[in-house]
């Protein structure tokens, strides 16, 4: 809000209160003064202050259509109905690319990514997670096998994975999500911090969900991979960093666990 519609806003609720004093200074004076002054009083609307005072008369609102008024039922059949439109919308975009195209047009990547994060959103996590898949495949196809391209569809291939409790899926793509990153990247490059962190910290909900065969060893990789990172912040960025703090933070919690 700027500086003009700042003082306008105080200066109308400062009237507000004058008003408020007034009226209680009324209350006390004699019934005849009062119904004179009702009289020639006209009728009073209340305000709504937005970015400026606005007038509210009866039950119309100035400043806000019906829609933003609605419920949070009607708001939530809404999303559905608009949620499944989409769906509808984006299937069939998918099938005209691919009767044009092909089943490997690239552009059908970026369709059946934002097919999948639909039907993900709407509890399909199994349709979704067959529609992410192929993107990653069509993507891969078409801008090689380590495109990091892929990312975000593996990230949310995940997300269906960890939904449905398929630890062994999930374990599987944390693995390979870390594997294109840090063939993208390196081992110096401070982009592969948030790579390390994350993998480290699957390592340790494998730990906590009981998945894998010798759990001790999940502690053991999320240790090593916490202190990669911590190291990795430190040289870029310093131990002030809350990266640092924070990766510290998971190296305490992990030996706590072991």
């Amino acid at each position: 809000m700027g500086m003009k519609s700042t003082i306008a806003a105080v200066t109308f609720l400062a009237l507000l209160a004058g008003q408020a004093v007034l009226a209680q200074a009324q209350n006390i004076e004699p019934v005849q003064k009062q119904e004179q002054e009702s009289e020639q009083a006209r009728p009073q609307s209340s305000f709504l202050i937005v970015d400026r005072p606005l007038a509210i008369i009866g039950e119309v609102d100035p400043a806000f259509s019906a829609s933003v008024l609605m419920t949070e039922e009607e708001l939530d059949e809404s999303a559905l109905t608009q949620r499944l439109s989409s769906i509808r919308e984006y299937t069939n975009s998918v099938d005209q690319l691919e009767a044009a195209g092909g089943a490997w047009d690239p552009k059908l990547t970026e369709e059946l990514t934002a097919l999948g994060l639909l039907q993900q959103e709407q509890g399909q996590h199994l349709e979704a997670i067959q529609t992410l898949d192929r993107a990653v495949h069509v993507n891969r196809v078409n801008a090689g096998l380590h495109t990091l391209d892929q990312v975000p569809a593996v990230e949310s291939l995940i997300e269906s994975y960890e939904a449905i409790g398929n630890w062994q899926q999930a374990d599987l793509y944390h693995n390979y999500l870390f594997y294109v990153q840090s063939k993208a990247y390196g081992y110096e490059d401070p982009r592969i911090i948030p790579v390390l962190n994350s993998l480290a910290k699957w390592n340790v909900r494998a730990f906590n969900v009981g998945y894998g065969e010798v759990l001790g060893v999940r502690l053991s990789s999320a240790q090593l991979l916490f202190n990669a990172a911590a190291r990795m912040v430190d040289l870029h960025f310093g131990t002030q960093d809350r990266r640092f703090v924070e990766n510290m933070e998971g190296i305490a919690s992990s030996a706590f666990l072991v």
